[in-house]
């Protein structure tokens, strides 16, 4: 059998991060379409939710020998993993939510991260500045 036709195309990894800690926010509804979309019809794509609502507040006085606590750890080595990220977040005073922000500078701190990774941002509310007044 040719070796070709036994080689599998390479999977994407795709870590997707909600912006909301509500179980029932449109935008974690978001994350679960598009896992439930790349399950069926997408061939070599595999979005994964990285829950973040355990991860602490970024304080560096956590980290004890050039590490962080586990949730920590176990965050980045998810975000590492990933070829890139897909951020589901409602709109916060024209930018994302603390939630959000926050698990973006506690997977940064101190290691390589979704900095220069591909990453994308969708809500599924537009935002008030989108709107149009009547």
């Amino acid at each position: 059998m040719d070796s070709y036709a036994t080689m599998s195309k390479p999977v994407i990894k795709v870590a997707a991060l909600c912006g909301s800690l509500r179980k029932a926010s449109f935008n974690r509804g978001l994350i679960r379409a598009a896992i439930e979309v790349s399950k069926k019809q997408i061939t070599g794509l595999h979005v994964e939710f990285i829950d973040t609502s355990s991860l602490p507040m970024l304080n560096t006085d956590l980290e004890e020998n050039g590490r962080f606590p586990a949730e920590v750890e176990e965050f980045r080595q998810k975000i590492l993993e990933s070829d890139c990220c897909f951020f589901a977040s409602p709109d916060y005073n024209y930018s994302v939510t603390p939630l959000l922000k926050n698990a973006l500078r506690v997977g940064r701190k101190g290691s390589r991260s979704c900095i220069g990774m591909r990453r994308r941002r969708k809500s599924a509310v537009p935002s008030p500045a989108n709107r149009s007044v009547p």
